[in-house]
C-alpha cells in the first residue's frame, strides 16, 4: 500500500509541474497536491483507484498505465468502459490474440487489452464507480 501512495503521489506531482510549465492551470482550478493524502477506493496488487478528498480528482494506475481524471470525467469514463461488450468489439492483433482498444481524449493514443485484463480493468471501474456512487448518496442524504 505504501508503493501505490508513493506512485500516486510521484504522479501528482508530475501533473501539478506539467500544468505549472505549460501554464494550463488557470486561476480557479489550482490545485496544490503537496498536502493531497488520496483516499484509495479500489486497490489490488494490478491496480488501483484513488481520489483526493480536497479536490475530488481520481487517479487511476493499471499495470503500467496512469491517469488522472476530474470526477465527472472518471465516471463518464468508467460508464462508457462498462458499457463494452469485449467480444463485440475485439481485435485479433499480431500476437494472435483478441484485443479490446478504448479511444483516449487524445487522438494518437488508445489502450489495448486482451480479454482478462479488460474484465479486471472493468471490474476495478465498476467497483470505484460504485463507492463513488454510495459515496454521494450518503453525502445528499446527509446535506438533505
Amino acid at each position: 500500500m505504501q508503493d501505490m501512495y508513493a506512485i500516486w503521489k510521484t504522479y501528482m506531482r508530475l501533473i501539478e509541474r506539467l500544468n505549472h510549465s505549460f501554464k494550463l492551470i488557470k486561476t480557479k482550478k489550482l490545485i496544490f497536491m503537496s498536502d493531497c493524502r488520496p483516499k484509495i477506493l479500489v486497490e489490488s496488487h494490478n491496480y488501483n483507484i484513488a481520489q483526493c478528498p480536497h479536490c475530488s480528482r481520481v487517479g487511476l494506475y493499471y499495470h503500467n498505465i496512469l491517469i488522472g481524471f476530474e470526477l465527472k470525467e472518471f465516471c463518464s469514463f468508467s460508464k462508457s468502459v462498462l458499457r463494452i461488450d469485449f467480444d463485440m468489439n475485439c481485435l485479433l492483433f499480431p500476437d494472435e490474440e483478441e484485443h479490446v482498444v478504448l479511444n483516449t481524449c487524445h487522438r494518437d493514443i488508445q489502450l489495448s487489452f486482451k480479454r482478462r485484463e479488460f474484465e479486471e480493468f472493468s471490474s476495478m471501474l465498476n467497483q470505484a464507480l460504485l463507492i463513488i456512487q454510495a459515496e454521494q448518496f450518503v453525502k445528499i442524504r446527509k446535506n438533505g
